[in-house]
């Protein structure tokens, strides 16, 4: 009996668990889910979708959509975004949906800075289905009464659904070679048991930044070339995890590796880094529209189960159809501008973000 009470509170126990947010490896295509203060970022109005299968090795039961637009509103300094993030992990489909909004507001600190702070406003719905649950009084049904409801019947009246709000804050700092972003999700901590009881979700902090470190420019085209080294930094409950590369940008093709890792800051050796990844990323580039994917090569211990994971970016800049055209001018500057003091048409479409 005693055996059977354990199995059932450990199981009790994991309806209020938390859990990390899903992560993209692109997430330079995914500047919407990265820090609201890059909404509008582009200096164009922008579409993208984004789509993760993690670890197909055991089944399709990790995967992660993203569909995003932002713009930038001229008059005002201020971008723009709308966001929409579904996420499903495990085989009881524990799913998550997101509707956000994003506000970012630019301010020229002097010819060579800017600092671009940013809000998010969202609403959440977490679900899971209790249906594919096998919990130990069924397992073990020698040991409970007839008279008493099971506790898969239990569960399964009303408790499949939690609806919450949620808020974030950015600041991001840029110039023409440096940056460097901080973004603050989850500020309240809401609440996400699905028990009625209280499980607040962790504040989840990152860090990016980079720096470009080599280019070279056309005099007619604008910079074709160039290569940044880049880092990004996430914490969340007691999980950290690690980025570290670069990106090859190229006129009409970009290419980057990473290589993400744990860091255990509780062992005795200090910031000792447990190997998780090395992700390579594709980008080609055509009239506004870039496609990217991306392949996790596992390295830490699931890599003989895991077998990677594969990531697909699709971003289209609307500004090539007539009712666009005139929406957006000043992105988040990338190289220098041009003789009349303005970022020209094909620079403005070499941003990073």
């Amino acid at each position: 009996m005693k055996k059977l009470t354990f199995v059932i509170l450990m199981l009790f126990a994991g309806y209020h668990a938390w859990c990390q947010d899903p992560h993209f490896s692109q997430y330079y295509a995914t500047t919407s889910y990265l820090s609201p203060s890059l909404a509008g970022s582009s200096g164009e109005p922008r579409m993208s979708l984004n789509y993760r299968n993690q670890w197909p090795g055991i089944g399709t039961v990790y995967e992660t959509m993203l569909a995003s637009y932002d713009m930038y509103l001229d008059d005002y300094n201020s971008g723009l975004g709308f966001m929409v993030l579904k996420d499903r992990a495990g085989s009881t489909d524990l799913a998550q949906t997101n509707f956000s909004v994003q506000y970012s507001y630019r301010l020229q600190m002097n010819s060579k800075w800017q600092v671009i702070p940013g809000l998010q406003a969202a609403y959440c719905q977490n679900s899971i289905d209790f249906s594919k649950f096998e919990f130990a009084d069924a397992l073990l049904n020698d040991y409970v009464s007839n008279t008493s409801a099971r506790t898969s019947e239990l569960y399964m009246n009303g408790l499949q659904n939690k609806n919450y709000f949620d808020f974030g804050a950015s600041a991001f700092l840029y110039s023409n070679d440096m940056w460097l972003g901080v973004t603050v999700d989850h500020i309240s901590q809401p609440n996400q048991s699905f028990a009625n009881q209280e499980s607040k979700l962790p504040m989840k902090i990152v860090t990016f930044g980079g720096m470009n470190v080599w280019k070279t420019a056309d005099r007619n085209r604008g910079p074709v070339r160039s290569i940044d080294a880049n880092f990004r930094y996430m914490h969340q409950g007691g999980f950290d995890q690690i980025d570290l590369g670069a990106y090859i940008y190229n006129t009409s093709l970009d290419f980057g590796v990473w290589l993400r890792a744990v860091p255990n800051f509780s062992d005795e050796i200090s910031a000792r880094l447990n190997r998780d990844a090395i992700v390579f990323i594709l980008k080609y580039k055509i009239d506004g529209l870039q496609i990217g994917y991306s392949y996790d090569i596992t390295i830490s211990n699931l890599s003989s189960h895991a077998y990677g994971s594969h990531e697909v970016s699709l971003t289209y800049e609307l500004s090539n159809i007539g009712l666009f055209k005139k929406l957006g001018k000043n992105p988040v500057a990338c190289f220098p501008k041009g003789s009349d003091g303005r970022y020209s048409t094909r620079v403005r479409k070499r941003t990073r973000f």
